[in-house]
């Protein structure tokens, strides 16, 4: 996650958008990274955008 926040920033990228199953929410969060809108399903297993 380190080396793709730092060449979004060294590209001058205001923000990243990921997808993630819900089950790794907690991971992503704790980065720093928030949940974006509805939930979806990504190969039957729900998941949501941040």
């Amino acid at each position: 996650m380190l080396e793709i926040e730092r060449y979004a920033h060294q590209n001058k990228r205001s923000y990243l958008t990921l997808g993630a199953q819900d089950h790794a929410i907690g991971f992503y969060s704790n980065l720093g990274y928030a949940i974006v809108g509805d939930g979806y399903l990504d190969a039957g297993i729900p998941a949501s955008r941040l």
